[in-house]
């Protein structure tokens, strides 16, 4: 069976991950400048206490936070990075893990989004199948036929409606996510960084 439910959502995740890499090229692009005023700032500043000897912290401890400053920075400076270590991991692990527990239930269902396509074509046949039974004095089986699609379509309505809400959250989180990344350049900050990451989660 064709799972055209889940060619809709194939479409719209495209459109979805046009925007987010958009969103967050624009996003990136501002702060880009002021992140690498601020690393250029935060190697001077290090590099200077430790030429002096009056720095208090390990030459070690210094590195690794340089390190971290760059990895962060190529994060945002490019989406492929991001793409790579974060948004396809994130985008793919909830679909790969619902196929595998379809999978294991062994129904035959390999796709997350073919159960609703498959509900739809049960449902479409049950109602064909009460609406051959009607006749001009015999219309209950035609009125429990109708009842039966409009029961599923609005389930099949909601449960797209909630799949979407949270996409779209997820999309506009990605879009932001180089001013959070940025976040966890500073110890005073990296909470906020870390709670956009739960959001994210959540919505993933």
């Amino acid at each position: 069976m064709e799972d055209f439910l889940g060619n809709l959502l194939d479409r719209i995740e495209d459109t979805g991950r046009t925007f987010s890499e958009r969103a967050y090229g624009i996003v990136a692009s501002e702060i880009t400048p002021l992140l690498n005023v601020l690393f250029l700032a935060y190697v001077a500043y290090y590099g200077l206490q430790l030429f002096m000897g009056t720095s208090r912290v390990s030459v070690a401890e210094v590195i690794g936070r340089v390190a971290r400053m760059v990895v962060i920075l190529l994060m945002v400076r490019e989406w492929s990075n991001f793409d790579t270590l974060f948004y396809g991991w994130l985008n793919n692990t909830p679909e790969d893990v619902g196929r595998a527990i379809l999978t294991a239930t062994g129904t035959g269902i390999t796709e997350p989004t073919n159960g609703l396509s498959m509900i739809w074509k049960t449902a479409n046949e049950a109602a064909a199948a009460f609406a051959e039974q009607s006749g001009y004095f015999a219309i209950l089986p035609s009125m429990i036929g109708f009842l039966i699609m409009l029961c599923v379509a609005v389930f099949i309505a909601v449960a797209l409606a909630i799949l979407l809400l949270a996409k779209v959250m997820m999309w506009v989180l990605i879009g932001t996510a180089p001013i959070f990344i940025a976040c966890m350049l500073f110890e005073q900050t990296r909470r906020l960084g870390v709670s956009w990451f739960q959001q994210v989660l959540l919505y993933a």
